[in-house]
């Protein structure tokens, strides 16, 4: 008797678990997306090469300052040029790091990737996409990217 109410114990833990990671997955999808705005400016680290990075503040539903250094960019297509550029985002709540693969058409770029760490509130995020929007200008010899970044939970068709 004691085995049988073991075995039907666990059969309804496991019919529990089962039920429930639909819900969770449901309800991490429903916790997105998080839409913010991000404003870049470029600082040059060697005005030979014209290597640098960009360096700003992110506002909206993830606030805080971020920076973007390029990983990969191929001039090669011009005018469209790629890039691939990693990112850390960093707020009171803890870090938000990642990469995103672009293309740059004249001064309009749009870009998607991953979030590939976070800390703190953010510790969620992990494997969100990252889509990413906007323009550069250029004013006086500085150049300032303002974009949507949008990011959102990944989530499988079951």
């Amino acid at each position: 008797m004691r085995t049988r109410l073991t075995i039907v114990v666990v059969l309804v833990l496991a019919l529990a678990a089962l039920l429930a990671t639909p819900a969770t997955a449901h309800r991490a999808h429903k916790a997105g997306p998080l839409i913010s705005r991000a404003e870049l400016a470029y600082v040059m680290t060697d005005p030979d090469t014209g290597d640098g990075y960009w360096d700003g503040s992110i506002t909206g539903c993830v606030r805080g300052t971020m920076q973007m250094t390029g990983l990969v960019c191929d001039y090669s297509a011009a005018p469209i040029f790629t890039f691939t550029e990693g990112f850390t985002i960093t707020t009171r709540c803890g870090l938000i790091e990642g990469y995103v693969i672009g293309i740059m058409p004249d001064m309009g770029f749009t870009s998607c990737g991953w979030v590939t760490s976070a800390t703190g509130r953010w510790s969620r995020m992990v494997e969100w996409m990252v889509y990413q929007s906007g323009e550069v200008t250029e004013s006086e010899g500085i150049y300032i990217a303002r974009s949507h970044v949008v990011f959102m939970p990944a989530f499988s068709v079951h």
